[in-house]
């Protein structure tokens, strides 16, 4: 026998080390219908976004799983991610998969792909002439289409086939709801529901006829089946979540919350359950949390000048929950976010512009950008003098707060004062008219004089503002005896005595 060389024995042990290491590397590799289980399950439980990934790592392992492909695709669908959706169901097609034609038929129709959905339906139909749900998705596609007669025609061909098809019923029942025939439609959708409690889209469809009618208890009522008939459905979840927020009811909407985050999470680009879920979260004071879903809505439509007004009514209590907590960073950001949707409020829908001065002001206030607010208010002002009242007040105090705020000689920051005093006497004015005696209405004005006043007295010892600040209060205390303000300007007036 001849012996191997040194050289032979190294090269024979490092094949087997390479070998030994492949083997061991592919062992802790977990097969493709392990993560295909994973993600079932990771799909059972709504983590879609988990399963989505299991999936996809089995097919890298497995191209040809066909059940990756079909599961992966019906995600898609959730997600309205429509385009993905369709090219998973025609490799699943491909891959001899059942279901995959049927599926990719109706993923067609909902992505609005209505003559694509159309053929295939048809040619399925050559296959399987009596098939009844065909005939009802072909019903569907034609309904979509504004093909009205020939929608009718097929859900009646169902109906010869299948008398208590409740398919068919609901799909008639939405071609009567089309024509605005509602009594025609409500008798189709209760005969439908009558026939099958538990079909899918008529639970939906009837949940959004009462909706539309305005009765949404009884749409809630439908739209709850629906969710647990159909809990991957991101619509009823979401108009189950609209039909709580419609009652009024503030016990709702917690529900209703909960409902649109389960929507978030199940079509998080779905621009529409973020600004709903903000309006949500406005209702029951969560500002923060409002203020966050309004930004992701207007990352995703960009485009309503009423949605950016909303979002800065939001911003704007944000800013003051955050300031209340001292948290000066986070409350700057949104009040500068308020300026920015009052601006492109404004840029988006011109006709607003006027309307949005005084809204715009407030955020510069807010945001303590003094001269920007008092440049906005004065805008209102001048826009229309005779109800601008709330400016003047708040005019006022942007002049007091720069002052308070101005590193400017003792002599520029007493004119910025004066300045303050003058629009406060302005805003008194326009509340007192002719009268002579003061008025409840002017009140808020007088207040503010008689503080500043005040506050002139003791910071530049102007003594005429002391007598000015005890005219000003005495006169509050005539019209509101009980009034505050007044006796706490009173009471700082007096001398102060000395206890030895």
């Amino acid at each position: 026998m001849k012996l191997l060389k040194i050289t032979d024995l190294v090269l024979m042990a490092l094949v087997l080390c390479l070998i030994g290491c492949a083997t061991t590397s592919q062992a802790g590799k977990p097969k493709a219908e392990d993560l295909l289980q994973q993600g079932i399950t990771a799909d059972n439980q709504g983590d879609f976004d988990q399963a989505i990934d299991f999936y996809r790592q089995a097919i890298q392992r497995k191209s040809k799983l066909k059940e990756a492909h079909f599961r992966l695709a019906q995600i898609y669908v959730e997600r309205k991610m429509f385009d993905e959706a369709i090219a998973e169901f025609k490799t699943a097609r491909d891959l001899k998969y059942p279901e995959a034609l049927t599926e990719l038929a109706v993923t067609y129709h909902k992505a609005g792909k209505l003559d694509e959905a159309e053929t295939l339906i048809k040619e399925l139909l050559i296959k399987k002439p009596n098939d009844v749900d065909l005939k009802y998705q072909l019903g569907k596609v034609y309904l979509d289409k504004g093909q009205l007669n020939e929608a009718g025609e097929i859900f009646r061909q169902v109906l010869q086939m299948d008398p208590n098809n409740a398919s068919a019923h609901n799909g008639l029942a939405n071609l009567y709801f089309r024509k605005r025939n509602y009594n025609e439609a409500m008798a189709e959708y209760l005969q439908a529901i009558k026939l099958n409690p538990d079909f899918t889209d008529v639970n939906l469809d009837l949940g959004n006829a009462y909706f539309q009618s305005g009765k949404y208890v009884e749409a809630s009522r439908y739209f709850k089946k629906y969710t647990e008939l159909s809990p991957k459905d991101a619509a009823g979840h979401y108009m189950l979540a609209k039909s709580y927020q419609m009652q009024k009811d503030s016990s709702l909407i917690e529900p209703a919350i909960i409902e649109a985050k389960k929507v978030s999470k199940m079509d998080p680009e779905n621009d529409g359950v973020w600004y709903l879920l903000g309006t949500l979260q406005f209702d029951v004071k969560n500002y923060i949390e409002s203020s966050q879903s309004f930004t992701k809505s207007l990352e995703l439509s960009p485009v309503d000048p009423t949605r950016w007004y909303e979002a800065a009514r939001v911003y704007i209590r944000a800013g003051t929950t955050y300031s209340a907590s001292k948290d000066t960073i986070n409350s700057r950001l949104m009040f500068d976010a308020a300026i920015n949707a009052y601006q492109k409020r404004m840029e988006l829908d011109p006709s607003k512009v006027e309307d949005t001065y005084y809204d715009m002001a407030n955020a510069y206030y807010y945001a303590g950008y003094y001269d920007e607010a008092i440049q906005w208010y004065q805008k209102r002002i001048e826009k229309n003098p005779t109800t601008a009242f709330g400016a003047l007040m708040n005019m006022g105090y942007s002049y007091s707060l720069k002052g308070q705020a101005s590193k400017a000689s003792k002599a520029e920051i007493r004119a910025i004062y004066e300045k303050a005093i003058n629009t406060f006497l302005q805003a008194k004015a326009l509340k007192m008219g002719k009268n002579i005696t003061p008025v409840k209405e002017a009140i808020p004005a007088m207040e503010a004089l008689s503080q500043h006043y005040l506050y002139i007295f003791n910071k530049f010892n102007e003594k005429a503002f002391k007598a000015k600040a005890s005219t000003e209060a005495n006169a509050i205390l005539k019209a509101d005896p009980g009034n505050k303000i007044a006796k706490e300007v009173l009471a700082a007036l007096k001398p102060k005595v000395e206890v030895w």
